[in-house]
């Protein structure tokens, strides 16, 4: 007799099982943070050709993106290998996970020549994704990092 109640609830259980699991599924997808989603990615598409040569532009400088006492600094030369002088920075940093989170900086110049920086403590552990357009004159220059950061308390 305890055999035949015992089956009897099996196949509720799996039921109420698959049903709590599909719902908490709907839940992290409508509430997750969207890792890899792009908010701008119909107007990127229609961008394409200008988003690309901004790319190839940003490949043809130099460049380095590193993170130092809670800051992030950005190096940038110019084809030629000398140091940008005069340029505005924007960063877009998120972490790989969370794209829905992402922090707009724009860098300020710093004591260094041909360097930018500005204020950025990584809250998350993994890695980064770093967007930095340069807009020097008449040319904008684009390129993406990915860096692995550990988390930061303040």
């Amino acid at each position: 007799m305890q055999s035949a109640t015992f089956w009897k609830f099996v196949p509720v259980t799996l039921l109420s099982f698959s049903l709590a699991m599909g719902a908490i599924t709907v839940y992290a997808s409508l509430k997750g943070a969207g890792a890899g989603v792009e908010s701008d990615y119909y107007q990127q598409g229609l961008r394409w050709d200008q988003l690309r040569k901004e790319r190839e532009l940003g490949e043809m400088i130099g460049r380095s993106v590193k993170f130092s006492n809670g800051e992030l600094i950005v190096e940038l030369s110019g084809v030629g290998g000398k140091p940008m002088l005069s340029a505005d920075v924007e960063v877009a940093v998120f972490h790989n996970a969370a794209r829905s989170n992402s922090t707009l900086l724009h860098l300020q110049k710093s004591a260094v020549v041909g360097a930018w920086s500005a204020p950025f403590v990584a809250r998350r552990y993994g890695q980064w994704v770093i967007r930095v357009k340069v807009f020097d004159g008449d040319n904008t220059f684009a390129f993406e990092e990915r860096v692995f950061l550990t988390a930061r308390k303040e």
